[in-house]
């Protein structure tokens, strides 16, 4: 008698710390719900884009399908630095200004087309501007001379910091403080 009243006594106590435990994470819930939870800006499908430090202007797709960003680029010719892969390419950005760039080779990306090919694009890491997050991520360079847009942002990007709605356009500037 004694033990069985002892285990109704145990189970009592053990459901009743459980029965707490809830609530706390309930009444908590219930009274912050954003706790926890990084707010994220608001984006269109279409923005403007600056790229650091040579303060280049795009207008970009914002692709969430796509896991890194893709930057048109002309005359890309690979070269070695100091033993190392380098890029050397050109680019125009949105005030038709024409600049070559020279960027270390992260890495060659095999990346599959639409067409089911593969097509293999050297990878540098760009610093990219959008409002006021700048983030130094991976772009590959590629022709997209045939798209409206020269520069498509990835997931990589956008990850974490923004939400995009495909029915809006520029809903922001770039205004990063690069030190």
């Amino acid at each position: 008698m004694i033990v069985k009243i002892r285990m109704q006594q145990k189970f009592f106590v053990n459901g009743l710390r459980l029965f707490i435990v809830f609530m706390t994470f309930l009444i908590g819930a219930c009274l912050f719900p954003d706790q926890g939870v990084a707010e994220k800006k608001m984006v269109g499908l279409i923005e403007k884009v600056k790229v650091y430090p040579e303060k280049l202007l795009f207008y970009a797709k914002l692709d969430t399908g796509a896991l890194n960003s893709s930057l048109n680029a002309d005359r890309v010719q690979l070269f070695k630095r100091d033993g190392k892969d380098w890029v050397r390419f050109t680019v125009i950005d949105r005030k038709k200004k024409e600049v070559t760039l020279e960027r270390p080779v992260l890495r060659i990306a095999r990346v599959k087309q639409r067409e089911g090919k593969f097509q293999e694009r050297p990878v540098v890491l760009l610093n990219l501007c959008i409002g006021r997050i700048i983030k130094n991520v991976e772009v590959n360079l590629v022709d997209r001379n045939r798209f409206i847009y020269p520069l498509l942002i990835g997931r990589s990007y956008l990850i974490g910091e923004f939400a995009v709605d495909p029915a809006v356009k520029f809903t922001t500037k770039p205004d990063c403080i690069v030190p």
